[in-house]
């Protein structure tokens, strides 16, 4: 093959890839996008069983695509996991030591997002439809900058080795360098790009990120979910702020 039909495949395949991930992500958005208009509609009255159902299997159609598009077709795989370079599993604050507070509050947005992908199911999602529906707006949101993490390509945040296969699953060096890198720009594109000064993480995953390391599980998430109000404004949401010139 001769240089210029070289660099032409090479172009030829890069427009099939931008194609690719702007038909994903416009899918996430007009899907999401429908489920907030109901909800807000919904959210407006006592929801019935029949609302409830229709709400979760919307959310969960959201987050199927999602797993479905990075874990079975990007990275062909069955499950991730987050681990450290020696193999120890993540998280770990002792590795995340002398951090600003901002980068810290990145650490805990990761935290918080691998929590919500390894506990999240259609029964959860159902008890947050009930107590609070349009909470998974943000929720979504946040799982969506969660798998554009781990399906990352490392070269293009100027970091190294970010991923390996063992067997059916994917592990991610979620290192402090790797979350600064790669998980600082992503939340910078995804929530404070267009002069936002900055964006609050869901209640969840604030009291997720909250609780510390290590202390969620499925029985304390449920507490969580439990005690969840229909209004989303809330005080104690952690405010995540990254100014430009550090990304």
């Amino acid at each position: 093959m001769g240089y210029v039909a070289f660099v032409l495949l090479i172009v030829s395949l890069l427009q099939v890839a931008k194609a690719e991930i702007t038909e994903v992500s416009s899918l996430f958005e007009t899907k999401l996008s429908e489920y907030s208009e109901r909800a807000k509609e919904l959210s407006k009255h006592q929801l019935s069983p029949n609302d409830i159902s229709q709400l979760t299997e919307a959310a969960m159609s959201i987050i199927d695509d999602m797993r479905a598009k990075t874990i079975s077709e990007k990275l062909q795989c069955t499950s991730i996991s987050l681990r450290y370079l020696d193999g120890q599993s993540f998280p770990d604050m002792s590795r995340h030591t002398g951090n600003s507070e901002c980068d810290q509050r990145i650490v805990g947005f990761t935290i918080a997002s691998y929590t919500l992908y390894r506990l999240l199911d259609k029964e959860l999602v159902s008890a947050i439809v009930q107590k609070s529906p349009l909470e998974l707006v943000s929720i979504l949101r946040e799982l969506d900058v969660f798998f554009k993490f781990v399906s990352a390509e490392p070269q293009d945040f100027g970091h190294g080795v970010f991923r390996e296969k063992q067997d059916d699953t994917v592990i991610v060096f979620a290192t402090n360098d790797a979350i600064l890198r790669i998980m600082k720009s992503l939340i910078y594109q995804n929530f404070l790009s267009k002069n936002r000064v900055i964006y609050k993480m869901s209640r969840v995953t604030s009291q997720i990120a909250n609780a510390g390391a290590g202390e969620v599980n499925r029985e304390a998430l449920e507490g969580i979910v439990s005690n969840l109000k229909r209004n989303t404004r809330d005080d104690a949401r952690i405010t995540i702020y990254i100014p430009k010139e550090s990304t």
